[in-house]
């Protein structure tokens, strides 16, 4: 998926910000990155963003997995890694801090 599917407001791609908020909406599923999904369903959903059929999308009907597995897609064709080494120490630190955070609420 090209930049063109790049929100210009926000500069998140479409189909991530998407996923994203029908997830947030299926918070209680587990184990949501670790299943693989259907790949004629994800096939599909690949090709109705590439297409940019946005009428044609309804991810509410769609599988969580589906979903996830999707959007795995999309990062594992980024031009570049999404955790570069320069920001590496940065993500590290977040992730410390929200650790801390979560166990001493």
């Amino acid at each position: 998926m090209e930049a063109k599917y790049i929100d210009n407001s926000t500069g998140i791609p479409r189909v991530i910000e998407d996923i994203f908020k029908e997830l947030e909406m299926r918070i209680s599923t587990q184990n949501i990155f670790y299943m693989s999904g259907s790949v004629t369903r994800i096939k599909k959903l690949h090709y109705l963003y590439e297409e940019a059929k946005y009428d044609e999308i309804n991810l509410s009907e769609e599988d969580t997995h589906d979903l996830c597995a999707l959007v795995i897609h999309y990062l594992q064709r980024l031009p570049e890694p999404l955790c570069t080494l320069l920001l590496y120490q940065d993500f590290l630190d977040i992730h410390s801090k929200y650790l801390l955070d979560f166990l001493f609420l």
